[in-house]
Order: structure tokens, then sequence, then C-alpha cells
């Protein structure tokens, strides 16, 4: 996973998905973080396809900052880190 090679969204929305990780106090960046920043980016595209797409992203942000919110907290200032889920993910895409 090279992030030099990334667009300028894609390079943001790690970035959002990284400061939702420490502000939650957590250590792996996944999925549902990267998918948590691309949809709460101005002029992404993420939002506007899932809504075309018929899903209800309001719905979905709901769900996934549950779902982030209720994971375990790291403390001692442990570094984020991407985690496997999410390099397959990416390394996919």
């Amino acid at each position: 996973m090279r992030p030099d090679k990334f667009t300028v969204k894609m390079q943001e929305a790690l970035q959002a998905a990284l400061d939702l990780t420490s502000k939650h106090g957590q250590q792996e960046i996944d999925n549902e973080h990267f998918l948590l920043a691309l949809l709460e980016q101005s002029e992404g595209l993420a939002r506007p396809l899932l809504e075309k797409m018929g899903v209800a992203t309001s719905s979905l942000l709901t769900q996934l900052e549950a779902q982030i919110s209720g994971r375990s907290r790291v403390q001692g200032g442990a570094q984020p880190f991407v985690g496997n889920d999410l390099r397959k993910t990416i390394d996919h895409a």
C-alpha cells in the first residue's frame, strides 16, 4: 500500500479515518473507520453513489458510529495502524 499513489480524496479519507481512530482512543484503522470517513467527506463520491443505489446513508452513518464507539479503547499513546481488513480492501480497490 503506497499512499503517495492515492488520489487526494483518498489520502484525505485515510487521514480522516486515522483521526477517527485516535478520537475514539483506538489503535486499528479498519473498514468501518474508512467508510465513515468516506461518507463524511465534503464533495466526496461515496455518499452520493450509495444514495443513488438506494442506501439510507443517514442510517448507515448512525450504525457505523455506534459500531466504532462500542469498540475497546487503547491507552498509552499507541500509534494507530491500518488493519489487515482495510489493507485488503484498499489493495483490491
